[in-house]
């Protein structure tokens, strides 16, 4: 007798055909899962890295408020340690540091008559911006000096004249204050970069007019606060 064809596949072959088809399925359940856990976690990096770009550019713009807000009261008194003979500098600035006489927050209601600098330093290798506070009476006090930024990458000063036109990268006029002033810096941490600008107009104050008594002891109630300090 003939032997039939196209015969029925045994149970044994049916098991191993469905097996094979769950090893499929569950192949390409992994593949997707592996797909999906991939772009969660690249969407969650991008958040991560959107959150960290924030906070630095937060940190960017508090930082540049707070050199505008030192500039708010800058005073047309010769440097202490930046006047040379028949020439009083009372601003010297290059392109990364700025040095000037102004009245600054020295507590939550004190205001003092301070030397402010701000300049780049290295700071264990890398570059930091520093904010250094002397008391405008030699020998009186003692000097502060903060670093108030770690994640400085860049910054850059310009100084307009009183009838000038184009923006210098240096300040050390005698006796004169610049009319203008712009900056811009970067910060950067982790190849992040965030950056903030301002431009100010200097006011000219008189310190006599501000502090009459300076010369005798530098005290004045402002804000129900002191300068003598």
């Amino acid at each position: 007798m003939e032997r039939q064809t196209g015969q029925l596949a045994s149970d044994g072959d049916r098991d191993a055909g469905f097996s094979l088809i769950e090893v499929l399925i569950a192949l390409v359940l992994i593949a997707m899962m592996t797909s999906i856990l991939t772009s969660a976690i690249g969407q969650l990096r991008k958040i991560g890295e959107v959150n960290q770009k924030l906070v630095l550019q937060q940190e960017a713009d508090t930082l540049a408020d707070q050199i505008v807000f030192d500039l708010q009261t800058p005073f047309r008194r010769p440097l202490l340690v930046a006047t040379s003979a028949g020439k009083q500098v009372v601003f010297r600035g290059s392109g990364d540091a700025i040095e000037f006489v102004a009245a600054v927050r020295t507590g939550f209601k004190s205001l003092g008559v301070r030397q402010v600098r701000y300049d780049i330093i290295d700071n264990g290798g890398r570059l930091s911006l520093r904010r250094r506070l002397m008391p405008y009476r030699p020998a009186v006090g003692s000097e502060a000096s903060d670093v108030v930024s770690t994640h400085i990458d860049m910054i850059q000063f310009q100084y307009l004249g009183d009838k000038e036109t184009v923006w210098r990268t240096n300040w050390d006029a005698a006796n004169q204050l610049p009319a203008g002033l712009r900056f811009s810096l970067i910060l950067e941490e982790e190849k992040i970069k965030a950056a903030a600008t301002r431009q100010i107009w200097l006011p000219h104050v008189s310190l006599s007019m501000i502090l009459p008594d300076l010369d005798h002891c530098g005290l004045q109630t402002v804000f129900y606060s002191s300068y003598c300090q």
